[in-house]
């Protein structure tokens, strides 16, 4: 378990193998960054692992793993239970690795999360059924996500062989926050990128190469996610200065609300990290509030 305060404290933590988490360097100096660590092996046959983060009001932090767990041992199923309570305004982004299940084993994996006013956060599972060149073992996934005890999203996936059409590997992302803008794209059968609410997206892709499915994962992200705008449109500004305010109180005009105008080559994208355009869509929004308020 581990608690994360505001400014990125991490304010108590306690484990035990076979899931040993470990806090790192963080490049931003208000999120705590953590590590899952596996110190013994496992999920074997039978383990009944649980892993549970809180956050408190405004704490931001990001959880990933150092490599990927392999459940394996044939017997009775292992079960991995996952669960954050992210109060209001907290924000967390995690990436559990991969989780090979291995020939004859069984595993039952379930991801909770409670939040709460204005928390947002970006998870992912990649789930991969047998190692290269074995038949695959079995898994299912519930996800149970609530928000201010209302539920956003409960699911329940039995990743057999027969009721995917084939595919032994699932990624999967599940998106939510005030400011997320969703929009259900549909790639493929087996690609899909789903809008559960206003603020809500989940993305399920199924594959038979985790890095293919995770790159696919990737683009339907970015694909189904737009920037606040008219309609629903992604928006840009260009000139940015100053807004003129009409005396007496006359309303505010704004030049262009609509798609933003064909760039030339001068414009340079450079890839950033999955987290750092997240924070990047919440610092987006929040500049927008600030320049309404002053110039209104």
């Amino acid at each position: 378990m581990a608690v994360v305060e505001a400014g990125g404290v991490l304010g108590e933590m306690t484990c035990a193998p076979p899931l040993t988490l470990r806090q790192v360097h963080s490049e931003s100096r208000d999120r705590c960054e953590l590590r899952l660590v596996g110190t013994a092996a496992g999920p074997l046959a039978g383990d009944d692992l649980s892993v549970w983060l809180g956050l408190r009001p405004d704490a931001k932090a990001t959880l990933r793993a150092t490599g990927a767990s392999v459940a394996q041992g044939q017997g009775d199923a292992a079960a991995l239970s996952i669960r954050a309570d992210l109060a209001d305004g907290a924000k967390l982004v995690a990436d559990p690795g991969a989780l090979v299940v291995c020939r004859g084993s069984r595993i039952d994996v379930r991801v909770e999360l409670t939040l709460g006013a204005g928390a947002a956060v970006e998870w992912r599972e990649l789930i991969v059924l047998g190692r290269t060149g074995e038949p695959p073992g079995r898994a299912t996934l519930r996800w149970d996500v609530t928000r201010l005890g209302r539920p956003v999203l409960r699911q329940f996936l039995d990743l057999d062989l027969d009721l995917t059409a084939g595919r032994r590997v699932l990624a999967c992302a599940l998106i939510t926050g005030p400011a997320v803008a969703p929009r259900t794209v549909v790639a493929a059968a087996t690609a899909v990128a789903q809008q559960v609410d206003d603020h809500t997206l989940l993305v399920t892709v199924l594959d038979d190469d985790a890095a293919r499915a995770s790159r696919q994962l990737d683009e339907l992200c970015a694909q189904a996610l737009v920037l606040p705008g008219a309609g629903g449109r992604a928006v840009a500004t260009q000139d940015l200065g100053a807004v003129p305010v009409p005396r007496r109180g006359g309303p505010v005009r704004v030049a262009d609300q609509g798609p933003a105008h064909p760039v030339n080559h001068h414009l340079m994208v450079i890839k950033a990290q999955q987290d750092a355009i997240f924070e990047i869509s919440f610092a987006a929004v929040a500049l927008v509030l600030e320049v309404v308020h002053l110039a209104r």
